[in-house]
């Protein structure tokens, strides 16, 4: 945690001291007497997201290890296996395969069935769990065992390697005059990329589509920036 340097009114201090006591005593409580093994850790951790859920809908706990993450794949660069998946009906499917990755390179699609992760099935496992397993950056490398759209059975190793993941996934023109851009983030370089995009259109175009479905955000910063890319300076 980073230190708060804003000084508080004692009356404050005193309610955040009682409350530290209770959830202190709360825990000792659990891990002597509750009837099975507890991970304090885990537990403490569920505390502090329940927290932050309570405060509003914009408002989330981040653990180490996964603010970490979220901090490298803002930057451009992200070391990762290269997919991301979903579970539905008790299924692993890959939902996006990043460009310039392992699984990319290992021709990996959109749509193929994860069916285990080093020998370990994911078969009803919940999403977190195989998104553990996955993002699992200690790892060099992960046996996967896919199913493919045509009902094929296929093992690939895949290696935990550096890549830039850019904020933009596709773009093409749909006709002579408009243009579609896929955006799946917002990187540190963002405008940059959205900027090379766009003069990479034909002249003749008029209007843009921006898809923005399935994009979580990223540096509010280059936001910002994309925005002022379609709006005059001084407006």
């Amino acid at each position: 945690f980073t230190q708060v340097n804003a000084a508080l009114p004692d009356s404050t201090n005193k309610v955040i001291n009682k409350e530290i006591e209770k959830f202190k005593t709360l825990l000792e409580y659990s891990y002597i007497y509750h009837k099975d093994s507890i991970n304090l850790d885990d537990k403490a951790e569920d505390a502090f997201k329940a927290f932050l859920q309570s405060l509003d809908d914009k408002s989330y706990y981040f653990p180490a290890e996964q603010y970490k993450a979220l901090k490298e794949a803002n930057t451009g660069i992200r070391k990762s296996l290269g997919i991301s998946q979903i579970v539905f009906s008790d299924t692993s499917y890959v939902f996006r395969v990043e460009k310039g990755s392992s699984a990319d390179s290992n021709g990996v699609k959109p749509g193929w069935r994860v069916l285990s992760i080093n020998d370990s099935s994911t078969v009803t496992k919940e999403e977190q769990y195989i998104n553990n397993m996955i993002n699992d950056t200690s790892l060099k490398t992960a046996k996967i065992q896919f199913l493919d759209l045509d009902g094929n059975i296929i093992s690939k190793t895949l290696y935990n390697s550096p890549h830039i993941t850019s904020s933009i996934d596709v773009s093409f023109m749909i006709n002579d005059t408009i243009g579609y851009l896929k955006s799946l983030k917002f990187t540190e370089d963002a405008a940059i990329e959205y900027e090379k995009a766009i003069s990479e259109f034909p002249y003749g175009l008029k209007g843009l589509i921006i898809d923005l479905r399935d994009n979580p955000g990223g540096v509010l910063s280059a936001v910002g920036d994309v925005i002022s890319l379609f709006i005059e300076k001084g407006k």
